[in-house]
Formats: structure tokens, C-alpha cells, sequence
């Protein structure tokens, strides 16, 4: 499973937006296609980094920024925001079937004074 981490607007019942990955090395922005989900690497910790384990030889020397990650994400029919598809690893060249499911940790929660004002 991968796991992501709000990085911004993003809520925790719409993947849609940019994430954290969990060892905070890069972020992605998830986006919507044909109600599919799609990402790509929207930045790094550290820039400059290659796609250089690619199958593809020709795409060895491209920059892994932007290179689609989360690879056609379908919503599972068994769990509710679960979604199936493949991740593409750049580390190994390597791509997996996989899932990705959010769910809301208890300290994600935070009190914002400024909805407390509101009434």
C-alpha cells in the first residue's frame, strides 16, 4: 500500500491535490481522469534526480519531477476510498500493482480558532 500525507488543501475523503509521500522525500499531485486517479512527482526533497533505472533506455536520462507515478487508480468496488491500479517505483525502474486507501489519523485533526469564532 502507499501512503500519503496531506500536504496542503487536500482532505482526507478526496485524494485529489498534493501529498506528502511517507518518508517526506517527494510530493505528488494526484489529479482525476476519466474517474481514474493519476500522479505524478510535483516536487523533491532533493532536485535533480534521474529516471535512470527506467526499462526504457531512452527515458533514463529524463528527471524524475513530473514523471507519472500513480499509474490509471481505479476506485475499488470492496472498500470505500480505496483505489487499485500500479505505482511506477523510479528507485528501481520497477512498476507494481498496487492500492492506495486514505484514511484519517487521529492526529491529523486540528483545532483552528479561527472556525471556533464563526459560532
Amino acid at each position: 500500500m502507499f501512503l500519503l500525507a496531506a500536504a496542503g488543501a487536500a482532505s482526507a475523503a478526496e485524494p485529489l491535490g498534493e501529498w506528502k509521500v511517507e518518508d517526506d522525500k517527494a510530493t505528488i499531485r494526484i489529479v482525476e481522469c476519466n474517474s481514474r486517479l493519476w500522479g505524478v512527482i510535483a516536487s523533491e526533497q532533493i532536485p535533480g534526480n534521474l529516471d535512470s533505472k527506467n526499462p526504457d533506455k531512452t527515458k533514463r536520462t529524463r528527471p524524475t519531477l513530473g514523471i507519472p507515478i500513480l499509474l490509471n487508480m481505479k476506485k475499488a468496488d470492496d472498500e470505500k476510498d480505496k483505489w487499485e491500479g500500479q505505482i511506477y517505483d523510479a528507485t528501481s525502474g520497477k512498476t507494481y500493482d498496487a492500492n492506495i486507501q486514505l484514511k484519517l489519523r487521529r492526529h491529523d485533526l486540528v483545532r483552528r480558532p479561527d472556525l471556533d469564532a464563526r459560532g
